[in-house]
């Protein structure tokens, strides 16, 4: 959900020219049919709630087929409802009024990205408010006792923080860039110093990231006692150097640990209560060392560098063939043969984009999901070599069980960056009996890396420093 949410960022935010409404629609038609999309798909989710609620009542023993039935359904649901928005902002005339309102020439007005999702996020939290009480009555009869399960409020910001964790920097470097623009005008129109404010943007965000967790997850640190101490003396043993061990309150609904921060003074590494309940210390411990093992390896520092090497080469190749394949003239000959062309041609960004979304995410998907899964093996052997082999696929396997990730089909989303935990412990199962395995895991991962990086510095190469300074500008821009 996250990362659909951030895909319908790029595809409602970037883009400023939209094609006008229909004539039957008008402007008033413009502005509520959003919201009137966003009300339609809460009461279908309302309705779906309620009727599984009922089954409920009458039959306890219906759990898992409602558990399941509901998984589908929101899933579905959420792809439906962005699929919906989409075409009301491209062919509704939501984004052709927004944009009406708020850009004044080449004057982006700061904060129009979110008055154009703000039906978006309304009719997701209809949506989440709907499914409250169906969620309430499955804890009723898990080992979450209904008494700790979060009031409607708090679902509603736990589910906000969660899924709006991808949107948030993105849509804060949004408005910094528009801000900018407002105040310097003239940097939106130097060749010089557009393509240097993208890249201090992008590189502000990726640092100040764990500033903005901390301030949307609402994380506090770990308070002092034995626990602290034991990870603080591991950290000294591993030479770690970070800022802070964080505590994400979710209450008691995700067991889970993660990294955030490139430089060591913003660099925090953030558990859930779930976790600290649940598990054991040597077991957190075991968490603790896998995160180690990230920083040790510069995972972090390769991530944002491939990523962004892949960005750039990637939309430069996509500029290229664009480029080749433009024909001024087949634009003139639509207009001549198709009186509503212009129209069309309007929302012609929009629509050009899909395939460059597509063939971006298929590459995420694909690349950065196989350089993922390694990286996460190296953060998995770290994590053995900090407490021991049996310890850590113990805490792997547990924390699995309780999020209710199944061992050995968790489904693409889950193991796309990770490989399944049953993968992960065969792995290291092998390792244990095989001490020449883990060497010759980590110089295959090394020639992976360098390999991937050597190519796309190849390519960005033979795309030449005029290419990347434009990629560079419109990334700016």
């Amino acid at each position: 959900m996250p990362f659909l949410l951030l895909v319908m960022l790029t595809l409602t935010c970037l883009p400023r020219d939209w094609p006008e409404p229909p004539d039957w629609l008008g402007t008033a038609g413009s502005a509520v049919l959003p919201w009137a999309v966003a009300a339609c798909f809460g009461a279908v989710a309302w309705l779906a709630a309620w009727g599984w609620r009922r089954e409920l009542r009458r039959d306890a023993s219906a759990r898992a087929a409602v558990i399941q039935r509901f998984a589908v359904f929101r899933r579905w649901h959420v792809y439906a409802y962005l699929a919906a928005f989409f075409l009301v902002v491209c062919f509704g005339g939501w984004g052709w009024l927004v944009a009406g309102q708020l850009i004044r020439g080449d004057l982006v007005i700061p904060g129009i990205d979110l008055v154009l999702l703000s039906p978006l996020f309304g009719g997701l939290l209809l949506t989440w408010a709907a499914y409250h009480p169906l969620e309430k009555a499955l804890a009723s009869s898990s080992a979450l006792p209904p008494d700790n399960f979060p009031g409607p409020l708090t679902y509603l910001a736990l589910q906000s923080r969660h899924n709006f964790l991808l949107v948030a920097p993105p849509l804060l470097l949004m408005f910094v860039q528009q801000a900018l623009f407002a105040a310097w005008p003239e940097l939106q129109r130097s060749q010089l110093l557009l393509p240097l404010v993208g890249v201090g943007l992008l590189a502000s965000m990726y640092i100040g990231i764990p500033w903005l967790l901390r301030l949307l997850l609402g994380l506090v640190p770990l308070p002092d006692g034995p626990l602290r101490q034991r990870l603080l003396a591991t950290a000294r043993q591993l030479s770690f150097r970070f800022n802070d061990i964080l505590v994400w309150d979710t209450r008691h609904t995700i067991v889970n640990a993660m990294l955030t921060g490139p430089l060591p003074w913003l660099r925090y590494v953030i558990v859930t209560d779930r976790l600290l309940v649940e598990m054991s210390p040597e077991e957190i411990e075991a968490v603790f060392g896998h995160e180690v093992g990230h920083v040790k390896h510069h995972h972090l520092l390769f991530y944002f560098g491939f990523l962004l090497a892949s960005l750039l080469a990637v939309i430069g190749v996509w500029k290229v063939a664009v480029d080749v394949l433009h024909r001024p003239e087949l634009e003139s000959w639509l207009s001549q043969q198709w009186p509503q062309a212009a129209a069309w041609l309007q929302a012609y960004e929009v629509l050009s984009m899909l395939p460059l979304l597509g063939f971006l995410g298929v590459y995420i998907f694909v690349v950065f999901g196989f350089l993922s899964r390694r990286c996460e093996r190296q953060a998995d052997i770290y994590g053995c070599r900090t407490v021991s082999v049996p310890v850590f696929i113990e805490a792997l396997e547990k924390v699995a069980r309780l999020n209710g990730i199944s061992r050995e089909r968790p489904g693409w989303l889950m193991s796309w960056q990770h490989s399944t935990i049953a993968r992960r412990v065969d792995f290291l199962q092998k390792m244990a009996a095989d001490p020449d395995l883990e060497p010759r895991f980590q110089r295959r991962v090394g020639l992976v890396k360098w390999g991937m990086l050597l190519s796309l510095g190849a390519v960005l190469a033979a795309l030449g420093p005029d290419k990347l300074w434009e990629v560079l500008g419109k990334l700016g821009n």
